[in-house]
């Protein structure tokens, strides 16, 4: 901790040199900054948060004159603005600022500015973290939710959008949520569900190729067997004779 605490120093004196020199009014960069470190933290993004939040201690130190009561002051309005933008995120008031809000105890009981800045950028990480699992969390479940959709209608034709609205989301939003945290399209992944049903219909039942076609939702019985041969290696008939031992 002694040794990350005097890596943010020099990093935020670096930041501070840098603020001086840049020519930026400081309150516009102080305002920028906030909007990118909210941006950040709701977005779960813990490295990006980071740099972010140490640029702008330096900045602050520099436009507050150093005085350490108003920064500290400053600081806590901080914390306050991020955790409000998480919140109407839909984040609770509990998991950002610990039980009975201790991350703000903790801060206002900061005496130095060392500890001060690491008491806010630890804070910060704490809000990060936690917006990242819950984000994991709603990822998960809207996973399951598109995947229970489709288990009960794979064999009938299926949107997009159905399958996005069955999570509550866009359909751009769907999309790319299920490629990122199942690794295959939906496209992909109905095609799959449909030639593991037909799989099971070929071994037990005496169905037609016509008839698993459509029982699986397949537009036809051709589009069945370029499927199923694309996926399996050997066409439906086949499969069945070789699955029968025939």
């Amino acid at each position: 901790e002694s040794r990350e605490k005097n890596l943010q120093q020099f990093t935020i004196a670096g930041y501070l040199a840098e603020a001086r020199g840049s020519g930026e009014d400081l309150v516009t960069a102080l305002v920028r900054m906030q909007s990118e470190i909210i941006d950040r933290v709701v977005l779960g993004d813990l490295p990006g948060s980071r740099e972010i939040v140490n640029r702008f201690l330096g900045v602050i130190l520099l436009e507050s004159g150093m005085n350490f009561d108003m920064l500290k002051v400053r600081l806590l309005e901080l914390i306050v603005i991020i955790s409000r933008a998480a919140m109407e995120k839909g984040f609770g008031a509990e998991g950002l600022l610990g039980p009975r809000y201790s991350y703000l105890t903790a801060i206002n009981a900061a005496t130095g500015f060392d500890d001060l800045f690491w008491r806010v950028t630890k804070a910060l990480e704490n809000f990060t973290r936690a917006v990242s699992e819950e984000h994991g969390r709603r990822a998960r479940a809207n996973i399951t939710r598109m995947k229970e959709y489709l288990a009960s209608r794979f064999a009938s034709r299926v949107s997009a959008r159905e399958v996005a609205a069955a999570a509550g989301l866009s359909v751009s939003r769907a999309l790319h949520l299920f490629r990122r945290e199942t690794g295959t399209t939906l496209s992909a992944y109905v095609a799959r569900l449909r030639v593991d049903h037909a799989r099971t219909l070929l071994k037990n039942t005496g169905l037609s190729m016509a008839d698993i076609a459509s029982a699986c939702g397949f537009f036809d019985q051709s589009h069945f067997a370029r499927t199923f041969k694309s996926r399996e290696g050997v066409p439906p008939l086949r499969y069945r004779r070789s699955a029968r031992g025939a």
